[in-house]
């Protein structure tokens, strides 16, 4: 009996996992058509959109308990899963009320939405307490873009924190904000647009990529070289090191 409740516990969270994964990407393609839209519609869109991502990563936390333990400690990690669940709690309190989503969908929505910023610092703080611990210094490494190395890794004012298992290390300019896109984000930067897989990316820097404004400079550590994808987007398929904020020359 205990096995036969076992196996559906696990099978209804495989499911609903998958259902929250269909989920974000219906509403991220909705949330594309609403970029210049205030209307009650869209900023509800958006509110869902940030609800799915967050429960997403919330999971995640728990499917890969020991790798998070492993990076921020078990006092951390329970910090960081209690944050995450604050904010998931917060978002639903920002979708506007059901009489308006029913019945004044188009209508102009004139309440301020807020996503979390407060908590988000919270857990900014958090992430930059655990990379103030000094690790071992990478070895610099150039981007390859058309055959043609592109080098953007200084000597100078670079934070040596990577491990041997982060062999690459690259420090990029950040011309617009990262976008959000289908398990992955879109980083413009002086060399040309990056793409980071989902898949390889943590809670921790989907939160500090999330933040990054025009004019940053990051650097971070990779366990590959980026390949170019069909888009011509150098493509990091590969797990990294929390990206940190430094100065460029």
């Amino acid at each position: 009996m205990n096995i036969k409740v076992t196996t559906l516990i696990f099978t209804s969270s495989l499911f609903l996992f998958g259902c929250n994964e269909v989920n974000y990407a219906k509403l991220n393609y909705q949330a594309q058509s609403c970029s210049a839209d205030n209307s009650v519609s869209c900023n509800d869109i958006r509110v869902q959109r940030a609800i799915v991502a967050t429960e997403m990563a919330y999971q995640q936390m728990i499917d890969e308990k020991d790798k998070f333990v492993a990076e921020l400690g078990q006092t951390g990690y329970d910090q960081l899963l209690n944050l995450m669940k604050q904010k998931i709690e917060h978002l639903k309190k920002q979708r506007p009320g059901l009489y308006l989503r029913w019945f004044q969908g188009d209508s102009t929505y004139y309440k301020e939405v807020d996503f979390g910023d407060r908590i988000d610092v919270e857990i900014e703080k958090l992430i930059n307490a655990r990379n103030a611990a000094p690790v071992l210094e990478s070895t610099s490494a150039d981007l390859i873009q058309d055959g043609e190395p592109i080098h953007v890794a200084s000597e100078q004012n670079q934070p040596a924190y990577s491990s041997t298992k982060y062999p690459y290390s690259y420090t990029l300019s950040v011309v617009n904000p990262a976008q959000e896109l289908d398990y992955g984000w879109l980083l413009d930067t002086a060399t040309g647009p990056l793409k980071f897989d989902i898949n390889y990316t943590s809670v921790a820097q989907n939160s500090i990529i999330r933040r990054l404004k025009k004019g940053d400079c990051i650097h971070f550590g990779a366990q590959d070289v980026p390949v170019m994808n069909e888009e011509h987007q150098l493509y990091f398929e590969t797990y990294i090191t929390d990206p940190q904020i430094v100065q460029c020359e």
